[in-house]
C-alpha cells in the first residue's frame, strides 16, 4: 500500500485530489497546510510519497525539496504547478522529485503517475529484499568455505601432507589480513575423566561446549575476526586481531584459562584443556603456523594435565621434532602378529620409560606411533577381516583419566589385552574345529615338505573341498597361509638366533635356498640378511 500526504494552501486543492484519486494501492495519512507543517508530518508519519503545490507559505517549493530530501531521503515528491511555473518545476525535477502535476489536475495523469510510482517502489523493496538473501546466502557460503579451509589446513599438519594450491578451498576475500593484523589460534580438547570415551554423550559434551562458546563470544565481544571448528571433541577458533588490540590477546587467554579451570573443578566426567599458538603477524603461512601451534601446545597435555591452558613452547616443540622415531616397529608388529600379547605390552612400557618422554608433547606423539603400528598388525591377524567390527584401537581408547605417560602405557596395555580378547573369543566360536585342527597341524610340520593333500587327509577332507573351505573360513588360500607361517618363523629366528640363513630356510621348510630368498624378498621387501641387520 502507497501511503501519501498531500499539502497545499488551499484546503481545495487537498480534498480535489483526494477526490480524484481511485488507484486502489493508495492511502493518504495524512495532510499539510505549509511547508513546515509539511515537515513535520513527514518526521510523525513517514510516508512514501508527498503531493504538494510547489508554491505554499512558508518556505519555497525548492527550499522544502532540499531539506526533506536531506532528512528523509526514502520520501518521494510529486509536485503540483500551474503553467506559469514550470520553469520552477523543471529546477524541482533536477533536485529529485519523482513527478510533477500541471493545474488543473487530471484524473488520469494523477493515478497514472500514482500506479508507477507504487510499482517501482514494490520493485526496489523486492530487489532490497532479494539483495538481503543473496547477501546472507553470500556470508554464510563464505563461513563454510573458511571453515573448510580451516579444516583442510589442520588436516593436512596432522598427516604430514601438502596441499596443492589449486586443491585448497580458500574463499576469495578469507581472511583479508595486512600487515596491520594479527592471528593465532586456541584449540580446546575434551578428555573423558571415565574408563572410556564413549560415555562422553551428547548432554555432557553439551556443557563443554558450552565453554567454548563463552570463549568464542569473548573474541567476537573484542571485535576480532573468528572462524570455529568442532571435531569430536575438539574445538578451534582461529582469530585475526587488528593491530590496535593485539596486546589485548594475553588478556583474552587468561580469562579463558580461568574459564576452563573453572568447569574442570565443577565437572566429574569431562576434562578440558586448552592450547594457545602465539599471536603472529598476519601472513600467508601465518595461518597454517598458529594451527600447528596451538595443536602442539594440546599435544603436551599429558605432561602439563594441571594445566587448564596451555600456551606454545618453540623450544618444546624443537625438541620433539629431535627425538627419533620409534625404532622397534618391526618388532612390536611381529608381537602382534604372533599373538604375543604380553611381550607387545613389555615394549610398550619399555618405549614410555624412554627419558625422551619427559619432554612436553613427545608422550602424545609417541602414542600416535604405536597406535600405528599396532593397528596395522591387527589388520594383519588371520581372520581379522571377518570380525563384526575392525579391530583397532584409538587414542580416545587409551586417554582418560589423568593422561599421565605413566597412564597412558598402563591404559594401552589394557587395550592390547582386550583387544585380543575380542579376537580370540571370535576366532573360538567362528573358527571351524577343523580349520583349527589344520592349523595345529601346520604349526607342527611346517618345516617337513607338508602339502594340501597332507593337511586334507589329517583333517579327513576331500583336498578340492578341503582347499574352498580353507579359503572360505580363513580368508586365505592354504599354499599362502603355509607360506606365512614359514615367513614368520624364519623372522623370528634371523632376530633372535645366529643360525645361517642356509640353515634358517631348512628350518621354516626350504631346501632351496635361492626359492627362500625369493619369496622372504617378497614377503618383507628385504633380503633375509638385509632384515637381520635391521630388528637382530
Amino acid at each position: 500500500m502507497l501511503s501519501i500526504i498531500i499539502a497545499d494552501d488551499e484546503e481545495e486543492v487537498i480534498d480535489l485530489c483526494k477526490m480524484l484519486i481511485e488507484y486502489p494501492g493508495v492511502a493518504v495519512i495524512g495532510e499539510a497546510r505549509n511547508g513546515l507543517e509539511l515537515l513535520d508530518k513527514i518526521e510523525e508519519l513517514h510516508p512514501d510519497a508527498v503531493i504538494t503545490d510547489i508554491n505554499m507559505p512558508g518556505m519555497t517549493g525548492l527550499e522544502l525539496i532540499e531539506t526533506a530530501r536531506e532528512e528523509f531521503p526514502s520520501v518521494n515528491f510529486i509536485v503540483i504547478s500551474g503553467y506559469t511555473d514550470f520553469e520552477y518545476v523543471q529546477t524541482a525535477l533536477r533536485f529529485g522529485v519523482w513527478d510533477y502535476l500541471l493545474k488543473p489536475i487530471q484524473k488520469k495523469e494523477l493515478n497514472g503517475i500514482l500506479e508507477k510510482l507504487d510499482h517501482h517502489l514494490m520493485q526496489e523493496k523486492e530487489a532490497s529484499e532479494q539483495k538481503e538473501i543473496l547477501d546472507m546466502d553470500l556470508r554464510k557460503s563464505r563461513s563454510v568455505l573458511r571453515e573448510q579451509y580451516i579444516r583442510q589446513l589442520r588436516q593436512a599438519l596432522k598427516t604430514g601432507t601438502v596441499l596443492r594450491e589449486d586443491s585448497m578451498l580458500v574463499p576469495e576475500g578469507f581472511f583479508q589480513i595486512g600487515n596491520e593484523e594479527k592471528t593465532a589460534c586456541v584449540e580446546i580438547h575434551a578428555d573423558s575423566r571415565m574408563h572410556t570415551a564413549k560415555a562422553l554423550n551428547a548432554s555432557l559434551m553439551e556443557k563443554a561446549e558450552d565453554i567454548f562458546l563463552q570463549i568464542q563470544k569473548n573474541a567476537q565481544d573484542s571485535g576480532w575476526d573468528v572462524v570455529t571448528i568442532k571435531d569430536n571433541g575438539t574445538y578451534l577458533m582461529v582469530l585475526v586481531i587488528p593491530e590496535g588490540s593485539a596486546h589485548t590477546y594475553d588478556a583474552f587467554l587468561k580469562k579463558a584459562e580461568a574459564q576452563i579451570r573453572q568447569f574442570n573443578n565443577q565437572s566429574r566426567f569431562i576434562h578440558l584443556t586448552g592450547g594457545s599458538s602465539l599471536c603472529v603477524s598476519a601472513a600467508d603461512e601465518a595461518l597454517s603456523a598458529v594451527i600447528m601451534q596451538a595443536g602442539f601446545a594440546i599435544a603436551c597435555r599429558p605432561e602439563k594435565w594441571e594445566e587448564a591452558l596451555i600456551r606454545y613452547v618453540e623450544k618444546d616443540y624443537l625438541a620433539v621434532q629431535e627425538i627419533p622415531r620409534y625404532s622397534m616397529a618391526e618388532q612390536l608388529r611381529s608381537s602382534i602378529a604372533d599373538q604375543n600379547e604380553e611381550r607387545a605390552c613389555e615394549m610398550v612400557k619399555a618405549a614410555f620409560e624412554c627419558p625422551d618422554q619427559a619432554i612436553p608433547g613427545s608422550s602424545l606423539r609417541l602414542l600416535s606411533e604405536l597406535l600405528d603400528y599396532i593397528n596395522q598388525a591387527f589388520r594383519l591377524l588371520p581372520n581379522a577381516h571377518n570380525l563384526p567390527r575392525e579391530l583397532r584401537i584409538d587414542s580416545s581408547d587409551v586417554l582418560f583419566e589423568e593422561l599421565n605417560p605413566s597412564c597412558i602405557r598402563e591404559h594401552l596395555c589394557q587395550c592390547i589385552h582386550a583387544a585380543f580378547s575380542e579376537y580370540r573369543d571370535f576366532t573360538e566360536t567362528q573358527e571351524n574345529n577343523l580349520i583349527q585342527k589344520a592349523k595345529k597341524y601346520v604349526a607342527l610340520h611346517y618345516a617337513e615338505e607338508i602339502s594340501l593333500e597332507d593337511v586334507a587327509r589329517h583333517v579327513v577332507l576331500n583336498p578340492s573341498y578341503f582347499s574352498s573351505f580353507f579359503k572360505a573360513e580363513t580368508g586365505t588360500g592354504f599354499i599362502k597361509y603355509l607360506q606365512y607361517v614359514r615367513m614368520e618363523q624364519a623372522k623370528k629366528l634371523l632376530r633372535e638366533s645366529h643360525l645361517r640363513i642356509e640353515d634358517i630356510a631348512r628350518k621354516v621348510g626350504y631346501r632351496d635356498l635361492k626359492y627362500f630368498n625369493i619369496i622372504f624378498r617378497n614377503e618383507t621387501g628385504a633380503a633375509p640378511s638385509e632384515y637381520r641387520k635391521l630388528y637382530s
